[in-house]
């Protein structure tokens, strides 16, 4: 005779196993979502990567000023670039309403990354030098390099959990959703 009680140890174990199970095959789609994002953000940072090198090669070779304007100047036009990239392609936002916050949001992120890989380039650039004499100004390009390597991580913890965040609607009215739709379009009407 079966007993319908919460307490028998067979019932409890199988309920146990199905929400583990769902919880775990939730959590390794986020994963393995999170993962393609972190690499299609590797690939879009290339544009940031190679507007500063070739900013610091155009100012270098071709203009003779100082490489360091040249990769602020390349860096500064790569940028406009890697925000269209990244809302349409790498996270996939195409939430109208939240446009100008996202902006708004990018533009601080970025400006703050901006500023210190300019401190990052040069404060590597002079270690770099005082390892090692002047080799042409290469110093530059290793000092890129390490600098990109840093913001790889960097850039991706702050696009995907502060500027490009997804919408997430908590409970406003009720924890069951679902079983409220008719209300909170009611509520939505009057507000």
């Amino acid at each position: 005779m079966l007993c319908h009680s919460p307490m028998v140890p067979d019932q409890v174990s199988i309920r146990g196993i199905l929400v583990h199970t769902m919880a775990g095959i939730t959590h390794s789609r986020s994963f393995v979502r999170s993962a393609v994002q972190f690499i299609k953000l590797q690939v879009a940072g290339n544009v940031l990567f190679v507007g500063a090198i070739v900013g610091t090669f155009i100012a270098q070779s071709v203009l003779a000023i100082h490489p360091l304007i040249g990769m602020v100047v390349g860096s500064a036009l790569a940028h406009i670039v890697f925000f269209v990239i990244n809302r349409a392609w790498v996270f996939g936002s195409s939430q109208s309403g939240k446009t100008n916050s996202q902006i708004a949001r990018f533009v601080v992120f970025m400006s703050f990354n901006f500023l210190l890989n300019i401190v990052l380039v040069t404060v590597i650039g002079r270690m770099l030098i005082g390892v090692q004499p002047s080799i042409d100004g290469y110093e530059h390009y290793v000092a890129l390099i390490l600098s990109g390597l840093f913001f790889a991580v960097w850039s991706y913890v702050g696009l995907k959990f502060w500027v490009f965040t997804p919408t997430r609607n908590h409970a406003r009215y009720s924890r069951h959703h679902a079983l409220t739709f008719e209300r909170n379009k009611e509520i939505d009407a009057r507000v």
